[in-house]
């Protein structure tokens, strides 16, 4: 459950990117609980691939270029056990939820459901309810393993145009993936959508490759150009991307209007950057981010539950995924995006108490 260490080198070189995730993980947990159309349709159109530019731009390359089994090694061991934990996690809790009406039409578990369900959650194919934004996570893994590769035989084969190379294998791959999603082709692992992402992780990586953030290449004119574009296809025209239902706008749109989400995310980061308390607020969410994406589920549901109990609530009401009551979408949010890092650092803590007590023992 750990962040991988080359990722929070680079956060630490270059706090824009816990900012731009912090953005992110409150974007998805927006389009999860917030009723307003408009915003949903809004933040859908970037998230997850903002998250995927931020792998991207975060891929260590003096370390990993010619080592993609050892990247992948790293991916592994940063990804599958907070995977694997919360995952199973939701399974074990599952008899309680479904008892307390916090999920609908869900059965309870036997033993044997639950021993399968975990064997599921061991190869990264879990199916949990509460732990639905966690599908992203192995086609994160896929396509980063992917980009990886490429890279690799750009550097050993490509020469001085190992760049270009890089560019080209990407978007040809990401070609691939457009038809895969448009045809509604749904692959293992969701690995038609990390096909479909890769130009997107190529462009964070050429983004930190040659030190764009340096480059003062965000501006306010052409971030309004870009949220006016956006603006136009994604709400007014609803053109919608929903990644995990395989929706991309259309074959020729989904990439420029997750570019232009991007970038005119990435502006916000520079104006945020400004502002030290804020920037400190957000880099800190931004750290968890992990952690909200896999509990904000849960903790609607439990709000749901207390909430629907005190007011008398019909059952089925309080049943009703991923929100029962819409205007409570403000507490949803402030609870999703501070308990998760709170618990996290309660549980790292305990940890640690319990190893040293093991070391004085001995």
């Amino acid at each position: 459950m750990q962040e991988n260490s080359q990722i929070s080198l680079q956060s630490e070189k270059n706090p824009i990117y816990d900012i731009a995730k912090a953005l992110g993980i409150i974007a998805i947990v927006l389009g999860h609980c917030c009723p307003i159309r408009e915003v949903v349709l809004f933040v859908y159109g970037y998230h997850l691939a903002l998250f995927f530019f931020v792998s991207g731009a975060t891929y260590n390359e003096e370390k990993y270029t010619l080592k993609p089994f050892v990247f992948f090694q790293a991916r592994v061991k940063s990804l599958w056990p907070g995977y694997f934990v919360y995952m199973s996690l939701f399974t074990l809790i599952n008899n309680v939820a479904v008892w307390a009406k916090m999920l609908p039409h869900r059965s309870m578990y036997t033993i044997k459901d639950i021993c399968k369900r975990i064997w599921e959650n061991f190869i990264f194919s879990g199916s949990e309810t509460f732990g639905g934004a966690f599908w992203f996570v192995p086609a994160l893994l896929v396509a980063l393993m992917v980009f990886s590769a490429i890279v690799y035989f750009a550097t050993r084969y490509g020469g001085r145009f190992k760049t270009v190379l890089i560019i080209i294998l990407c978007s040809l791959i990401g070609c691939v993936g457009i038809i895969f999603n448009l045809s509604k082709t749904s692959l293992l692992w969701h690995s038609h959508t990390s096909m479909l992402v890769l130009p997107i992780i190529c462009a964070g990586f050429l983004f930190s490759h040659f030190e764009l953030h340096k480059k003062h290449i965000f501006r306010w004119y052409i971030a309004v150009i870009c949220l006016v574009f956006f603006h136009y296809f994604i709400i007014t025209k609803a053109y919608r991307i929903e990644l995990s239902a395989e929706m991309i706008a259309t074959k020729y749109l989904f990439y420029p209007l997750s570019f232009a989400g991007i970038y005119f995310i990435f502006y916000i980061c520079t104006l945020i950057e400004k502002n030290s308390t804020l920037k400190k607020a957000l880099s800190f969410v931004g750290k968890y981010s992990f952690d909200i994406m896999a509990m904000h589920f849960l903790i609607i549901k439990v709000i749901d539950a207390i909430f629907g109990r005190i007011t008398n609530q019909p059952l089925d009401t309080i049943s009703v995924f991923p929100r029962a009551y819409g205007y409570l979408w403000p507490l949803y949010l402030v609870a999703s995006v501070t308990i998760p890092p709170l618990l996290r650092m309660f549980v790292s803590t305990l940890w640690k108490a319990f190893n040293a007590k093991i070391v004085v023992d001995k």
